[in-house]
């Protein structure tokens, strides 16, 4: 989390709307939520840490470039922010697709959608 910080050009309270918030609402919807069946990634919490590895990579890897590629430096200096912006939201929802090829259930019974926030009380389980 503080490499984010260290790499976002925002102003603490635009950072904390824009880019801390969503991914700590995020990351509570998924906190034992594996991204893959096997591998690095596979344990309670995986798709978590997954997803915060590759929003700070991309974070980082877009501020050493100037974008939009092409475009006069007068103009990406000024959309340099937007331009970052993009890059962490695109990093975020990248990997969303991986949720739908999970199924839980509460312990009620009823179906779980991982990602879904659950009434209070309830519990995934696995299936």
């Amino acid at each position: 989390m503080q490499q984010l910080w260290d790499n976002c050009a925002l102003p603490a309270e635009q950072y904390q709307t824009l880019y801390f918030t969503p991914l700590a609402q995020l990351l509570a919807r998924v906190q034992n939520v594996p991204a893959t069946s096997s591998g690095p990634w596979s344990g309670s919490g995986g798709y978590g840490d997954m997803v915060v590895r590759y929003v700070t990579c991309a974070v980082r890897l877009a501020k050493a470039h100037l974008l939009p590629p092409g475009a006069a430096p007068e103009e990406q200096a000024a959309q340099g922010v937007l331009w970052n912006a993009v890059v962490y939201w695109s990093a975020l929802f990248y990997h969303l697709p991986l949720l739908s090829q999970l199924t839980g259930e509460l312990r009620s019974g009823e179906p779980w959608l991982p990602g879904n926030e659950c009434s209070p009380g309830a519990v995934p389980v696995p299936v």
